[in-house]
């Protein structure tokens, strides 16, 4: 399927953030789950969290965290050799 992306990297880990009105916050759209609520947590602590952790190790060893999954998730095309909209760079 598309759990590992070889020579690849979403960087939006750690360089984007979206905060939904609700106060959800989430590294992208296309996240299935929010890294935790602004009316419950510091930005610091969810940008720092556990789950945000996970996420960036899994990129870091080249899969995608379950939260990342998502049917609407450009990575999918990634998978398939194609770098989208330059949102995603190449590992050297």
């Amino acid at each position: 399927m598309w759990t590992s992306m070889p020579g690849r990297i979403c960087i939006f880990p750690w360089r984007d953030v979206l905060i939904r009105t609700n106060g959800d916050v989430l590294f992208c759209c296309h996240m299935g789950k929010p890294l935790g609520n602004l009316r419950e947590k510091s930005f610091r602590e969810i940008w720092n969290s556990p789950l945000a952790q996970e996420i960036r190790e899994c990129i870091v060893r080249g899969q995608l965290s379950s939260v990342c999954r998502t049917p609407s998730c450009p990575v999918r095309e990634v998978m398939g050799g194609k770098n989208v909209s330059g949102q995603f760079d190449t590992i050297k």
